[in-house]
């Protein structure tokens, strides 16, 4: 969600690809939150930061990657979920030709909730901030100064819950790095010619519902839990996403289901 992650977790370990294949994995971390998409409407804050890291990283692998026994000619960019959207406005954006030469996105698009939105829309996140570390003004260049005068730890504690609030810091277009909107970029053609397998990973929503609700979990809550239950909590995951059609999904995991019966599930 462009909010928290590591490479050095054992589900990013590259070591496992390398060993299955004649492959070079290099694995990026890029900065997060609104330490990386806070867009402040001026060039010296003009958002995307997390994927000029990204693109940085790829610039050193066509640079270095030879001296490891890679090519620079066959690079392979992918990711899934916020590295899905990546991939994605990586895959749209100019600034990146010649940088890679084939992209697989898993579960993640940059014309999703999450994926992108125009930087008029990334503005008034970065005011609300401002407004709860208490920079107060209406000048743009004062409230930068003020934001980059806060603390890492008060700037994280402030942007806690972030996403439930529609507040979340997420890649913008409008810009140098993502100029059009993905659909029109898709649409007029303006993107890199470059290889694209994309599809969804599997079982990907049950790492969200033990994270987000884990009173599904009757392993670790010991409760049992009912058909109504259940129905509220599909709904809450995909209002939490904005997505308004969450009707039919209930309706496919619950079809089979006595809605009378009040045997926990």
């Amino acid at each position: 969600s462009f909010e928290f992650g590591t490479i050095f977790t054992v589900i990013y370990d590259g070591r496992v690809i390398a060993s299955l294949g004649d492959v070079i994995v290099v694995t990026v971390n890029y900065r997060l939150g609104a330490l990386s998409f806070l867009y402040g409407g001026s060039e010296d804050a003009p958002g995307n930061q997390g994927l000029y890291d990204q693109i940085l990283a790829l610039k050193w692998v066509q640079e270095n990657i030879g001296a490891f026994g890679g090519d620079p000619k066959q690079v392979t960019l992918f990711g899934e979920s916020a590295g899905s959207m990546s991939v994605g406005a990586l895959v749209l954006s100019p600034l990146t030709k010649g940088l890679f030469h084939r992209a697989i996105t898993q579960s993640g698009a940059p014309n999703s909730y999450l994926g992108s939105e125009k930087k008029e829309l990334s503005y008034p996140k970065t005011e609300s901030l401002a407004e709860k570390l208490g920079c107060n003004g209406t000048e743009r260049a004062a409230i930068l100064k003020c934001l980059r005068a806060a603390s890492v730890e008060r700037i994280l504690h402030q942007s806690k819950g972030s996403i439930a609030n529609g507040e979340a810091f997420i890649p913008i277009w409008g810009t140098d790095l993502m100029p059009l909107r993905p659909v029109e970029a898709l649409k007029t053609g303006k993107v890199n010619d470059v290889d694209l397998m994309f599809g969804t990973t599997r079982n990907e929503g049950s790492a969200f519902v033990a994270k987000i609700l884990p009173l599904l979990n009757p392993d670790t809550t010991g409760k049992d839990l009912h058909i109504a239950q259940v129905k509220s909590m599909i709904k809450l995951m995909f209002l939490m996403f904005s997505e308004p059609h969450y009707a039919e999904v209930v309706e496919y995991y619950t079809k089979e289901l006595n809605e009378s019966d009040k045997t926990a599930l």
